[in-house]
């Protein structure tokens, strides 16, 4: 057991000279609190709370976000570390008439590459969700900046889209 006394400190085990303000009963929980603001505290719980409750989504339906809410899940996006400001990462956003295009180029190939009795799972894939945005990774050529550096900025500018749309109350996934 922590416990946060009078004189802002924490202490495990309470000294004896220390009037107990709060008690928190794992060190995890420790983290979230700050010794010098109380009020902050709800504030660092509810940013991290976004992170912490996160999860992937198993059925993902309409609505899908708008242009505007768009525009900032891609801004948050682009705040992913991207050593040498490189920005090796696109986006194709794929949507309504783009989900039937994505049903048959999947369908085409598995057609030339899979068993006969999974095509429809390729050409159904696309269906799972009204909205994909597929990212890419455009590695550029640069003396300190290898390429596999390149590709976690993208995978880190997913994660972020991944918490914008959770922010805004969106289900998602990362397939």
């Amino acid at each position: 057991m922590w416990h946060l006394c009078d004189n802002q400190n924490w202490f495990r085990e309470t000294p004896k000279q220390c009037k107990i303000v709060k008690q928190l009963p794992k060190f995890e929980d420790w983290r979230l609190y700050s010794v010098t603001n109380p009020n902050r505290e709800l504030r660092v719980i509810k940013k991290l709370d976004n992170i912490l409750k996160r999860n992937s989504a198993r059925l993902l339906q309409e609505p899908y976000p708008t242009k505007v809410e768009m525009n900032n899940i891609y801004k948050a996006a682009l705040r992913a570390p991207d050593h040498a400001w490189l920005r090796p990462t696109s986006f194709i956003e794929i949507k309504d008439k783009g989900i039937e295009k994505l049903s048959k180029i999947f369908e085409e190939f598995a057609s030339k590459n899979v068993d006969q009795k999974n095509i429809d799972k390729y050409k159904n894939a696309p269906y799972r969700a009204p909205m994909i945005i597929a990212a890419v990774n455009t590695y550029k050529e640069h003396p300190k900046v290898p390429k596999i550096e390149q590709m976690l900025s993208t995978a880190a500018s997913v994660q972020n889209i991944l918490l914008a749309l959770n922010a805004l109350k969106y289900s998602s996934i990362w397939r």
